[in-house]
């Protein structure tokens, strides 16, 4: 706009001829325009070169295209650096300032001039600044320092702006000692241009046949739309989820990129190639997005776009791509020399989840015996199979191949990365950012520094180091001259064996190695400072990497979550019972979650948001009218505007009431604790369901059974009526026969007594009577079941008679048995009797009572029994006569029989 007025205010005011200012009748400003080498106006168009770009790839892959407002920049940093200026470039986020640097030192003499690069961050420090230049200036003589072998030294230093300044105010300003030039962004035409070079660059390289030149159109129209509409609309700001959004031509640059990997016969199908244009717009820039109403907008723009482009809807393409290959077989663990040859990019459409299941689960077995030390444990559900599919894509990639990982804790964010590496065949070094030395002192000072000082364990250095790294592919302070100067000699033979014709530099080749096999992988979480310190502060890891939300928050994610549990552990065998027990589990901690506060960052979840309509009335200005509406929910400015004004209001430092962490881990518990408790019920439910089933089985029966005696109670009525109606007529006929034959007798003159008549009948009918009460009787199942249980009943006896008599049986033999014990004791104690124990007896004048007991027993043995008077005179053994009685009686029962 001021170029413009001064444009108009110069050809106002000149008052040379015409020839002094350009004469064009186009609405051109002068600065549109310089003067040639003849002193003639010629716009700065006619500079810019119309020549093909496929053999301007760099090394990574990348092309620059030179622009109206490049050439022009361009030449005056030469007039600049041929002065011996200062240069300080200024811009936009993406304008390509970075690019246009490196491209102009890559122009420039390296024999007259040594060009080192420094990438500053929001940690760099004056000091770094200052021990990077006394590495790479030497003393000549005298006063005088220079860089090595007389030439001259130009330091690159990208984001001057990053480090913070002085606090003390005494920093003297940079652009007194520059000359500072202002590079736009590209647009409108430009901007077509440039996408449509960048496009063509890539998809002609090699020679290889480029796209359909209306597809080639169609994709750049798109492409350039999508990119005005998404910086248009998705804007950074202070808000939760937003504060480091910066979109720019580098995503598109990166979706061209995977682009060509597309091979000859696909790029002529137009449903493929649009199919893997919209996925990897999607990849690029959706998964930055994590509120609710950006996805929102983002889905919605897109399948509009890509039906106004090409008139195809969106569910009709292709939704999914792999980069892998799903036998499993092809995944084999490999050399290091034979890991190229084997890791070659397979680009599919996913046609089945299921072969991707099984093959991520076949690798994830294969990790566990492989790598027994470092078992992986996670649930393959279908959302955590996409997140692997994102992540091998970015492995795969051949320049930004690095990505930030952002998920709640609990999200299982290594694991993941751990099992894309595995499935990528990447080697993994893990750093540890605490300490730099060994690890027990690394170990004692971090718990020095966390118990003592209470404080966390970040050191900027580390972020200043992989900013640096992802930026240019180079941290200068990493290695000295001596080591770097090493390693450039080590890569001289790979690097004469990749370009053997071409005068490559050592250093540009290491660096693009570095960039393209070296991936870093940040995981934090949402709530991390670092998100909202990167676009200020290490815009590295936003522009270096690809941004991933793992969103397990939103509803598809638990949906996700809750079905793989419930199918994994069978708990739901009917669909309709499975989709509601899923819903329930994911709806109940979608609200846990949102009431604890723990998705702040993706702003509101429903499909539908409440705004107020405010209208006035024209007649009546001052009358006002309040509308409540629903609407889509989209990133309106309204919404935006009122959140920024709540949380300017807000203590953002301090935690709500109900701020509890509630995140993954805790939908896992809470899951198990639904399986623990579902599976108790229904046991219960099973045990009340089989008594249930046997009371019903009973029901049945009974109810058959009443239908069954229902059905012959009908059968005895019908023949019990058809009796009565018989006898009823019979009766009649009866009576009319009788009274006929009274009138015929009364007629004859024989009239007898009808009594004798009927007693005749009535003998008759008893006689009839009693034959068929006598008359065998049909068996019912009454019958039946009355002989089976008289025949089981006199089996039981039987059977139980059967036993008395076997246990009978051996009670006989083992009496036998005893009784043959005791005669041989008899015989045995009986031939110990001799005469001398018969005297010694004898002698006895009053035997004791135990040996009148066995005299006793001796004469009932010889079958002699004692007289009384005998026993009468020993009442000094207070023996009583019932008691040898009864003992004489027991014992001569045994032998001897009373006769009546």
């Amino acid at each position: 706009m001021i170029s413009k007025q001064l444009c108009d205010w110069l050809l106002c005011c000149v008052t040379m001829p015409t020839k002094s200012l350009p004469d064009d009748d186009r609405d051109i400003c002068v600065f549109d325009y310089y003067v040639d080498e003849s002193g003639e106006w010629d716009p700065w168009q006619s500079r810019v070169p119309e020549v093909g770009y496929s053999d301007s790839l760099n090394m990574l892959g990348d092309v620059f295209v030179d622009t109206v407002e490049t050439i022009r920049t361009r030449i005056l940093m030469e007039f600049a650096s041929q002065s011996g200026q200062n240069i300080l470039l200024i811009g936009p986020y993406g304008s390509g300032k970075t690019s246009m640097i490196n491209d102009f030192i890559s122009t420039q003499d390296a024999m007259t001039a040594i060009h080192k690069r420094l990438v500053f961050s929001g940690a760099s420090t004056s000091k770094q600044l200052q021990q990077f230049i006394e590495l790479n200036v030497f003393h000549r003589q005298g006063f005088v320092y220079g860089a090595k072998e007389g030439k001259k030294f130009r330091l690159f230093v990208d984001d001057i702006n990053l480090p913070k300044p002085d606090g003390d105010g005494v920093q003297r300003v940079n652009e007194r000692h520059f000359a500072v030039f202002s590079l736009a962004a590209p647009e409108g035409e430009g901007l077509k241009n440039v996408v449509h070079c960048v496009l063509e660059a890539h998809m002609t390289q090699n020679d290889s046949p480029g796209l359909i030149i209306d597809l080639h159109n169609a994709i750049v129209q798109a492409s350039c739309r999508l990119l005005q509409l998404v910086q248009k609309t998705l804007r950074a700001c202070d808000m939760p989820g937003r504060e480091y959004y910066a979109f720019s031509l580098r995503d598109i640059n990166n979706c061209f990129m995977n682009l060509k990997r597309l091979v000859e016969e696909d790029r002529c199908e137009e449903n493929t190639v649009i199919s893997l244009w919209r996925y990897e717009m999607s990849r690029i820039i959706r998964d930055q997005l994590c509120r609710s109403a950006d996805l929102n907008w983002f889905d919605a723009t897109l399948d509009k776009l890509v039906k106004d482009t090409w008139q195809v809807e969106s569910e009709t393409l292709t939704q999914t791509f792999l980069t892998f290959n799903t036998d499993a077989r092809s995944h084999q663990r490999v050399g290091i020399v034979d890991r190229q040859k084997f890791n070659k990019v397979v680009l599919q459409p996913m046609a089945d989840m299921k072969l991707v299941y099984n093959c991520l689960n076949t690798l994830l077995i294969r990790h566990n015996e492989e790598l027994g030390n470092v078992k992986l444990d996670i649930m393959l559900s279908d959302h955590i199979i996409h997140h692997i599919i994102k992540l091998h894509r970015i492995l795969t990639l051949h320049h930004s191949g690095s990505m930030l990982l952002i998920g709640s804790v609990g999200c299982h964010l290594t694991t993941l990365c751990r099992l894309a590496l595995y499935l990528a065949d990447i080697d993994i070094f893990k750093l540890d950012t605490s300490k730099t030395n060994g690890f027990l002192d690394g170990l004692r000072s971090a718990i020095r520094v966390t118990g003592a000082e209470a404080r966390e364990l970040v050191d900027p250095m580390f972020l200043d180091a992989i900013n640096s790294l992802l930026v240019s592919g180079e941290y200068a302070h990493i290695f000295s001259n001596d080591e770097l100067d090493g390693l450039l000699q080590a890569i001289h033979p790979a690097m004469k064996r990749d370009f053997p014709t071409g005068n490559t530099d050592a250093m540009k080749y290491f660096v693009s190695r570095v960039q393209s096999n070296l991936h870093i992988i940040i995981c934090l979480p949402p709530n991390h400072s670092l998100l909202k310190q990167a676009s200020v502060c290490y815009p590295g890891l936003l522009s270096g990497c690809q941004t991933l939300w793992l969103c397990d928050w939103s509803s598809e994610f638990l949906m996700s979550e809750a079905s793989h549990f419930i199918t994994k552990y069978n708990l739901a065998t009917d669909e309709t019972i499975s989709a509601s027990v899923t819903n329930c589990l994911a709806n109940i901690h979608s609200y846990i979650l949102r009431d604890c506060k723990q998705t702040v960052w993706a702003g509101d979840q429903a499909a539908e948001v409440q705004m107020v309509q405010v209208s006035i009335n024209e007649r009546k200005k001052e009358q006002i009218k309040y509308k409540q509406l629903k609407v889509p929910n989209l990133p309106y400015s309204k919404m935006i505007l009122l959140e920024q004004i709540r949380n300017r209001h807000k203590k953002m430092d301090e935690p709500a009431r109900n701020n509890v962490f509630a995140g993954p881990m805790t939908f896992r518990r809470f899951l198990h604790s639904f399986r623990h408790t579902y599976s108790e019920m229904s046991e219960k439910r099973a045990t009340n369901l089989s008594t249930y089933k046997k009371v019903l089985s009973a029901l049945d029966t009974t109810r058959s059974d009443c239908e069954k005696m229902k059905d012959e109670h009908k059968d005895v009525m019908v023949k019990y009526y058809n009796v009565v109606d018989e006898t009823s007529t019979i009766l009649k006929k009866l009576t009319h026969k009788a009274t006929t034959l009274e009138k015929l007798k009364a007629k004859i003159g024989q009239a007898t007594a009808l009594s004798a008549f009927l007693q005749m009948n009535d003998l008759s009918s008893d006689e009839e009577d009693d034959d068929s009460l006598l008359a065998p009787e049909e068996r019912d199942k009454y019958d039946v079941a009355f002989e089976k249980m008289r025949e089981q009943k006199m089996r039981s006896r039987q059977v139980k008679a059967i036993e008395e008599l076997a246990t009978a049986k051996k009670k006989v033999e083992e009496c036998r048995i005893k009784l043959g014990y005791a005669k041989e004791q008899v015989v045995i104690w009986k031939g110990k009797v001799d005469r001398q124990c018969i005297e010694r007896v004898r002698s006895f004048t009053n035997p004791s009572l135990l040996v009148v007991q066995v005299m006793e027993m001796v004469m009932v043995l010889i079958g002699k029994r004692m007289s009384f008077g005998r026993d009468n005179q020993n009442k000094s053994t207070h023996v009583s006569d019932e008691t040898s009685g009864r003992i004489s009686a027991s014992s001569s029962s045994t032998r001897f029989t009373k006769k009546s």
